[in-house]
């Protein structure tokens, strides 16, 4: 599987189209904003390709593909509302990185203690790790910022031998620089430690940024404006093909889709996304595919039992696709599920029956229980006026016969 990020899907083989249903689709609202328009139009096109983001999908969370994240959010409202809401914490999370990523540089094994040492890097470090002692972006792990340095310190003038000759008063056997230190303001401790010293103490303080942005990334996974703050979309179970697909409608306003699976996928994850557009167009194509077929197959006396592949005979793809998500899911679309509720009142029989009760939602039961009873009431009521129409024909009262 290809795991390497781009920014628009790659170019891939014409799919088999689903019955019954065309794979191209009109133009979307992206694919408007061509480069023969008049410049004043390159703007907001320019806005949405500022930043992107990372989507991950499939099994883990193992594939990642890019994304224009002005592009998503133009085509789904709740992303757009979930990346706005993310804002400022985004600007948590790149300041915590930003800082992570400054002392990366000073620690081992990008520098040594000797060539820390040799290139005077204490004067740049010292104001990073005052910088995360006083104000750390992410203000819920401050506290433990400040207990992460402060031990740090403490353990460094615990020794007298990591101490500078400028010690304002010279330890004795009671005493300890970290005794004389201790009211003294965090840069003047730092000041006094040796070189080597003040790296130690960056290193201990990268060590918990790095702990820091690992926990967040995997706090992400339960919180979607984390990682929209992450600048990350997390579509765990989603098929690579399946985004694939979504982004290519994005870019282009081109729906592929290789079989009516597939094209159920695209569906669900345009529902899940906020993307009413796509999620309308596949919507419409199951609905027109599934109703044309049901009509074909019923005019040609083909059992619904076995078009979804209950009994030998010829299935339906299309058929067997549709009702397996409504008969399963809790999620169906009530277009979808209130076709295949009319079609199994009409249909249903007890072989039938006995080969789905075992699939079939409590909910999709009660419907078609509830659709059963709906109908023989119909019946009944159609029964009792035809009764009636025929009793009043039945009893005309005779005229009585004049002779002209």
């Amino acid at each position: 599987m290809d795991h390497s990020k781009t920014a628009t899907p790659p170019t891939t083989p014409s799919p088999t189209p689903m019955a019954a249903a065309d794979t191209t689709e009109p133009t979307s609202p992206m694919t408007d904003l061509s480069p023969n328009t008049d410049s004043s139009d390159f703007k907001p096109l320019q806005m949405l390709m500022q930043t992107t983001i990372t989507i991950e999908c499939g099994p883990d969370l193992q594939s990642k593909l890019t994304v224009h994240e002005g592009c998503l959010r133009c085509h789904s409202k709740p992303l757009d509302q979930r990346y706005a809401k993310a804002k400022a914490m985004r600007e948590q999370q790149e300041e915590s990185k930003a800082l992570c990523k400054k002392l990366a540089a000073y620690v081992f094994p990008e520098l040594n203690a000797r060539e820390f040492e040799n290139n005077g890097s204490e004067e740049e470090v010292i104001p990073l790790i005052v910088s995360a002692h006083e104000v750390y972006p992410i203000s819920v792990y401050q506290s433990g910022i400040k207990k992460v340095v402060d031990g740090a310190v403490d353990e460094q003038l615990t020794q007298k031998t990591n101490i500078k000759p400028s010690l304002p008063v010279a330890p004795s056997r009671k005493t300890t620089p970290k005794d004389i230190t201790r009211d003294m303001k965090l840069q003047a401790r730092l000041a006094l430690l040796k070189p080597r010293c003040v790296q130690s103490v960056a290193e201990q303080l990268f060590i918990r940024l790095h702990q820091i942005n690992k926990k967040e990334r995997s706090l992400a996974k339960e919180d979607p404006v984390r990682a929209a703050a992450q600048q990350r979309l997390l579509l765990p179970g989603v098929a690579e093909t399946t985004v694939r697909s979504l982004i290519q409608w994005i870019y282009q306003g081109t729906l592929l889709q290789e079989d009516t699976e597939q094209l159920y996928a695209i569906m669900q994850l345009a529902e899940k996304l906020g993307v009413e557009a796509l999620n309308e167009i596949c919507l419409t194509k199951l609905y027109n595919a599934t109703s044309n077929s049901l009509q074909i197959t019923s005019a040609n006396g083909i059992p619904l039992r076995t078009l979804l592949g209950y009994s030998q005979g010829p299935t339906d793809d299309v058929i067997a696709v549709v009702f397996k998500h409504a008969i399963k899911d809790e999620t169906t679309p009530k277009r979808l599920l209130d076709l295949v509720v009319n079609t199994l009142t009409a249909n249903l029989d007890m072989e039938l029956w006995l080969d789905l009760k075992v699939h079939v939602t409590p909910d999709l039961a009660l419907q078609i229980i509830e659709a059963m009873i709906a109908g023989e009431q119909v019946k009944k009521e159609l029964y009792d006026q035809a009764s009636i129409k025929s009793e009043n024909e039945g009893t005309i009262t005779e005229q009585p016969f004049h002779v002209g």
